[in-house]
């Protein structure tokens, strides 16, 4: 048995998704006094007043002790339109700060809305709760330890120096490790000028299995929320504040014209080249909203800005940068894909489809009804 359920609807916004990420905020101390929860037993001795060798006395009466959330108890299932159930969703909860079971269960529902949804159309989900212990769900996908953060397709450290991504490996390419070799300076993706060499403190708010969520804060108050989601090849990163410098730099072996592999680059424009060579200018376009550059094997590296138009650039990698914003327009919500785009996989449409998911714009209404007590 399930548990309670409280049923969400989602909608996709004007603007058609794929794979988007669903987070809910719910107190779940407030819905199990809802279902009648918080009556289970009363507080104290829970025996009859009468003492030993006594008859009984008459019954304990006093208040009632909350029922306490089970935080392995959540479980997401979707059903269709016509109530046909369609399945269970891998899911996530995740404490809010100052979680007590008992007497503040608040924190994130969190889930993956897979396919395509288009504009507008509703998806439907219950989300399952109780106070009965339940098993923990074992679920595939991400997780995370020390800093890194490994899924089915990457595996990425954090630093605490620039806040940066130090390590990018491609696990369909054998572990390849994308980012300019280092732990310093500028190497590695996630580069925002003036925080280059700053400390960072990292904090891990969600440590998976569908979404890992790092908050990064520099000495001045700076933030960047570096966000990963179940098996995908790319990070969300949030900045406290709109940049116009945001770099990922990556090794020039890997597909600059004098490499064993060069590639080619492309803007949200429809301009497309190829890569440079190590040590000549990247190649910029204003008012675009991607750049990527890519190999004929499918490895891509690209930088979107989900939200605004920038001036985005390509480059050979190394000193002279990968993927990333420079110059005019400036962006505080930016999109990092590196991994695998192999088989019939469209450039430009995976990129079109990943801008318009994560948008911030015109968001998916989420909805939550009230809840349902189980039968």
């Amino acid at each position: 048995m399930l548990g309670d359920r409280l049923k969400a609807t989602r909608d996709a916004g004007r603007f058609e998704r794929v794979d988007y990420p669903v987070e809910a905020t719910l107190d779940f101390t407030r819905l199990l006094k809802q279902v009648g929860a918080d009556v289970r037993r009363p507080v104290g001795d829970r025996s009859s007043t009468a003492g030993a060798g006594q008859a009984s006395g008459p019954p304990y009466v006093g208040p009632y002790e909350t029922a306490a959330f089970d935080p392995q108890s959540v479980r997401v299932v979707e059903h269709s339109a016509d109530g046909a159930l369609v399945g269970e969703v891998p899911s996530q909860f995740d404490p809010a700060a100052k979680f007590d079971a008992q007497q503040h269960a608040a924190g994130n529902v969190v889930w993956i809305a897979r396919g395509r949804t288009l504009p507008k159309m509703p998806r439907f989900f219950f989300i399952y709760f109780d106070s009965a212990p339940k098993p923990a769900p074992s679920y595939p996908g991400l997780q995370t330890r020390d800093h890194w953060i490994e899924n089915l397709a990457i595996k990425v450290q954090l630093g605490a120096e620039g806040g940066h991504a130090y390590v990018w490996q491609v696990k369909a390419l054998g572990g390849l490790d994308i980012t300019q070799p280092g732990e310093r300076d500028w190497a590695g993706f996630l580069d925002v000028q003036g925080y280059r060499s700053e400390p960072f403190a990292l904090e891990c708010e969600a440590r998976g299995p569908v979404l890992v969520r790092y908050r990064m804060k520099a000495p001045d108050g700076f933030t960047k929320v570096v966000s990963f989601y179940g098996d995908q090849p790319w990070c969300e990163m949030q900045l406290s504040q709109p940049v116009s410098y945001c770099w990922n730099f990556d090794n020039s072996d890997l597909m600059s014209a004098s490499s064993k592999t060069p590639g080619q680059f492309r803007f949200s424009n429809g301009r497309t080249g190829g890569v440079s060579k190590p040590g000549e200018l990247s190649e910029g376009e204003p008012r675009t909203t991607w750049a990527a550059k890519f190999r004929p094997d499918g490895l891509t590296l690209a930088c979107i800005t989900p939200d605004e138009t920038a001036t985005h650039r390509a480059g050979p990698g190394g000193g002279m940068g990968g993927v990333g914003v420079e110059g005019a327009g400036g962006a505080a919500h930016f999109v990092v894909f590196g991994g695998m785009l192999g088989g019939k996989a469209n450039l430009t449409k995976t990129m079109e489809d990943l801008r318009r998911t994560m948008t911030l714009a015109n968001p998916p209404a989420l909805s939550i009804a009230a809840v349902e007590k189980r039968p």
